[in-house]
């Protein structure tokens, strides 16, 4: 009976002490980035530096976890922490594909203080010049994930998504006869204040410029009445938001006269219809698709609305103002 009730209570005081004194359990946590148009997981090609956020049941700051990846994280990633009380947690991931090294004309994330910030108080915020961005900022992913965790070893995984976009502008003539201006190129959006989970906050109207602009020269080998130009416009976006209405302005560098003035997130979305219309709706498109291209001709110095082409597909429309 003495050596039952001695195993007995060594049992209780084992226990105790892996619940109480967590240093022999660990936390860990997965990331995932499938929200994409190829469904497949890009997280360890795409992000490279992730800061993981923790808080607690009524929402306030518990502690900030980040890692970097270097050229990208290993195969089969977690990151491993120490493991918390149980209870239920919001964890909020945030990540980027290449460390910052500026805060120049870059997304920041919120400074929040141990016991008192909120999860509300937690933003995704541009820095820009003036209400100018026409910097290459790094490509920004969001991940929030709700879960009750029990005492002992503790596992999350948190499915991430992006919030920033690519998008490269051609302007071409119609035929060879046409030539080509010079032009200016604009993104008008708010879309630059984002809670945690990536919806806008507010609206701050910004003015998207190119971060690289230039003129192809004309090839040798293209033959005279043959289009042999084009002028390309390079931009780096924050989240398309259909809502937010973000206009794509081209205008003549001479007279300031607009070529092309449309609602881009309108514009993107067509593409959709041929893709992915019965399975997305607009919105999750834009979200999941975050490289674009849009080529538009010139004829005679006008915006030839019949042919657009984004991403390799050839969209005709009779009036761009409509969207």
């Amino acid at each position: 009976m003495f050596r039952i009730l001695t195993v007995l209570g060594l049992s209780a005081m084992f226990s105790s002490c892996i619940f109480e004194d967590r240093t022999c359990c660990y936390l860990s946590v997965g990331f995932t980035y499938t929200y994409n148009v190829k469904g497949a997981d890009a997280f360890l090609s795409e992000v490279k530096d992730l800061e993981l956020y923790v808080f607690d049941s009524e929402g306030v700051f518990v502690e900030r976890f980040k890692e970097n990846g270097g050229d990208g994280f290993y195969k089969g990633y977690r990151m491993i922490l120490p493991s918390l009380g149980a209870g239920r947690y919001t964890f909020v991931a945030l990540g980027r594909n290449r460390p910052v090294i500026t805060e120049e004309g870059e997304f920041l994330f919120s400074a929040l203080e141990v016991g008192k910030s909120v999860l509300q108080d937690l933003m995704i915020t541009l820095n820009t010049n003036n209400g100018i961005s026409n910097l290459e900022f790094a490509s920004i992913y969001d991940g929030v994930m709700q879960c009750e965790l029990k005492n002992g070893t503790q596992y999350v995984d948190i499915p991430m998504n992006k919030l920033t976009n690519r998008l490269r502008v051609v302007l071409m003539p119609y035929s060879g006869t046409d030539k080509l201006k010079e032009y200016d190129f604009a993104v008008k959006s708010g879309a630059v204040h984002l809670d945690y989970e990536g919806n806008m906050s507010s609206n701050v109207p910004t003015c998207f410029q190119p971060h690289h602009n230039f003129r192809t020269d004309a090839s040798p080998s293209v033959s005279e009445g043959e289009v042999g130009e084009a002028v390309i416009a390079d931009f780096q976006l924050s989240r398309l938001i259909l809502e937010d209405k973000p206009t794509l302005v081209i205008s003549d560098s001479d007279n300031g006269e607009d070529i092309v003035k449309v609602n881009l997130a309108w514009l993107l979305s067509l593409q959709g219809i041929a893709e992915h219309r019965r399975e997305w709706s607009d919105q999750e498109y834009l979200d999941r698709q975050d490289a674009y291209s849009i080529t538009f001709f010139i004829d005679n110095g006008l915006f030839v609305k019949t042919r657009i082409i984004v991403n390799g597909w050839v969209i005709s429309i009779e009036d761009v103002s409509l969207g």
